[in-house]
């Protein structure tokens, strides 16, 4: 019976040499206890056997070692920081380092670790803190950050001072009648927080009970933690009597140490307008916040990339009387979507304004061509889902605003108006369509609810997709014939992106559609394809933590930057993987099923893809086409010109 344990970032090889033995008893002299009137003893004794599950084995393994550590007196460590340092894996089944757990310092109780050497945590509400402060918060709270979190709008903030009377006047208003006509919220309290006007974030008041506090965690504390995983390595090493009360229950801990085989992939180059660019600074460890404006001034304010040839014929926006209403609210938008045009000189035409309370069906029919793009401009309360299912059925691409505008450059000017209408935005120099030297195609499909959704790449740039919905035999078929129908062949390969494993179905669909192909006549000889599938599964309770260097000297402990690819069963094609994706400051990994022998050939795919989605976040995780098969699940429509929509290529799913 054999196993691995982890200490830190060093993992170990367990074996027992020998038989041991499992009874119904009390604990004595030269047996331990296992648990529910069960012991461990390292020889027979006349006792009811109890039977030993497979599963039980970590059990017995860790419950021989936390013994040894108890009985001399090993686990009293510093007052500062308590860490549990082992986690049993089987081997060739690691799972994860384990997560770093500290005890409550002060008033701060942290959370995740991100980075020992600088960490943030998420504390405590701040009006909570404010509450309970016996100092001035005022001069607590400066130059601390925070994470604002009112509904659809997330940041990381530095707050100059705190506020507390409520008819503090900004832009010509109190703060309560501010925050009643800008978002709809109320403070309860009327405790405001007062950031600093930066580069990036204009001077802005924000409500307390809204945001909770980061603070840099000290970073002695580390220290400590980095020597305390220095004296438990040396004590599985070195110390006699430890491995000796391992010896009397048949249980070794090898000296020399496992590693995980860590690497990390390129992130590859956009290309805009035959202009490469390394994204290596957009996936560099940084805040979501810093991530989402370097994005914005990467995408928006270059005059080279795809953005300066958006043209759009006919601009119309769809509004109800009530929004009318909201003079205020629609005004800003206007006047800021309207200077944001002028100033990058797009070809956008006038927006022609339509209240379709009444009349609707007319507007539909006098007002909106083929070359028309529609906004429907609403609150969270306006129902549009009629209007846009009529659009969507005409293929006439749109998307929904809701007022009022969280701005950051018009929201990236509504993701470039869906990219660019439904064209290629920008690609990654790396691919070009051949993946393992075969011409591949990617599909990703999401499952919701009983339903399909899915999205089919259809050139060899692997950035523009045909999509459908509804049974999957059904949606397959019709995604492989009009790739067959667009290049009067099929790929050589198809890589599958999904949570769950399709692959017997996708190949008895090729294997159908290729049939149909014959049948028609349009071909006699057609070469089937490769069907290779990756799932892809969320493991966001995970942490991986390796030491910098493996000497200790430095005592410097780190998690995985983004790009990282952690092999835990290579055999198996099971990777775990971390994107940029993060959550409290930590990145959180993806759990990779490989079905192809190049495992790390797709992975890099996987990585690449990630960054062809033209929402493109510091939260987006998915491959491209897994994620827009994501976004359509929630937009299906029932239309029988779906074909249409289909032909003109656009992303109806936005």
């Amino acid at each position: 019976m054999s196993g691995t344990i982890v200490v830190g970032s060093n993992i170990y090889e367990t074996e027992f040499l020998d038989e041991i033995f499992i009874y119904y008893g009390n604990k004595t002299a030269n047996t331990i206890n296992f648990k529910d009137g069960l012991i461990i003893s390292p020889a027979k004794l006349d006792l009811p056997e109890y039977k030993i599950n497979r599963s039980e084995r970590g059990e017995i393994i860790m419950t021989i070692i936390k013994e040894a550590m108890n009985l001399f007196e090993y686990s009293k460590l510093s007052d500062t920081g308590i860490i549990n340092m082992f986690e049993l894996m089987y081997t060739n089944q690691l799972k994860s380092y384990p997560t770093l757990r500290f005890q409550l310092i002060e008033r701060e109780q942290p959370s995740v670790l991100m980075d020992v050497r600088k960490s943030y945590f998420t504390m405590h509400n701040c009006y909570q803190i404010i509450k309970t402060l016996n100092i001035d918060p005022t001069t607590y709270f400066k130059n601390k950050y925070v994470l604002l979190r009112y509904p659809e709008k997330k940041m990381i903030v530095q707050i100059k001072s705190v506020v507390f009377d409520q008819e503090f006047t900004y832009k010509g208003v109190s703060l309560e009648e501010y925050f009643k006509n800008k978002y709809q919220l109320k403070s309860k309290t009327n405790v405001y927080l007062e950031t600093y006007n930066t580069q990036n974030i204009k001077k802005q008041f924000l409500i307390a009970e809204f945001c909770d506090l980061k603070i840099e965690y000290i970073e002695q504390d580390v220290t400590i933690y980095c020597q305390q995983l220095e004296y438990w390595n040396r004590i599985i090493n070195n110390s006699t009597s430890f491995i000796q009360f391992l010896n009397q229950f048949k249980l070794i801990i090898r000296n020399e140490q496992l590693e995980f085989k860590q690497q990390y992939l390129e992130p590859g180059n956009l290309v805009f307008n035959n202009s490469a660019k390394s994204i290596f600074q957009i996936v560099a460890s940084r805040t979501s916040s810093e991530f989402e404006y370097y994005y914005s001034d990467f995408f928006l304010k270059n005059p080279t990339t795809f953005t300066t040839s958006l043209a759009i014929n006919k601009l119309l926006i769809f509004v109800t009387r009530e929004i009318i209403e909201f003079r205020d609210n629609f005004k800003q938008f206007l006047d800021k979507f309207d200077s944001f045009i002028k100033s990058r000189q797009y070809k956008i035409s006038q927006p022609q304004i339509y209240d379709i309370n009444n009349n609707l069906n007319e507007i539909l029919e006098k007002y909106v061509t083929e070359d028309a793009y529609v906004l429907f401009v609403g609150d969270q309360t306006t129902d549009f889902q009629q209007a846009r299912n009529n659009l969507l059925q005409k293929a006439i691409p749109n998307q929904i605003i809701i007022l009022p505008i969280q701005d950051q450059e018009i929201n990236r000017l509504l993701a470039m108006m869906t990219a660019n209408l439904g064209s290629v935005p920008w690609s990654i120099k790396e691919i070009n369509g051949f993946i393992n030297n075969k011409k591949s195609a990617v599909l990703g499909i999401w499952k919701s609810d009983n339903s399909f959704s899915a999205c089919l790449s259809i050139n060899k740039y692997l950035n523009k997709y045909i999509s459908s919905y509804g049974d999957l035999d059904q949606i397959l078929t019709l995604l492989l014939a009009t790739y067959y129908a667009t290049h009067k062949i099929l790929a050589a390969q198809i890589i599958v992106f999904a949570e769950d494993d399709y692959s017997q179905i996708i190949e008895q669909r090729v294997q159908g559609v290729i049939q149909l192909i014959r049948d028609q006549g349009l071909a006699q000889q057609i070469l089937k394809p490769e069907v290779v599938m990756v799932q892809v599964k969320d493991a966001s309770a995970e942490r991986y933590f390796t030491y910098f260097e493996r000497n200790f000297e430095s005592y410097y402990c780190k998690n995985p930057q983004v790009g990282c690819i952690v092999p835990i069963n290579e055999k198996q094609g099971r990777f775990s993987f971390h994107s940029q994706r993060g959550e409290q400051g930590c990145l959180q990994a993806q759990q990779l099923y490989i079905s192809s022998s190049n495992t790390k050939e797709i992975a890099q795919l996987y990585y690449h893809l990630i960054f062809l989605n033209f929402d493109l976040s510091s939260i987006t995780y998915l491959p491209a086409p897994l994620h827009y098969a994501k976004k359509l699940s929630k937009h299906q429509l029932q239309s029988e010109l779906y074909k249409k929509a289909l032909e003109k290529g656009f992303l109806l799913f936005v």
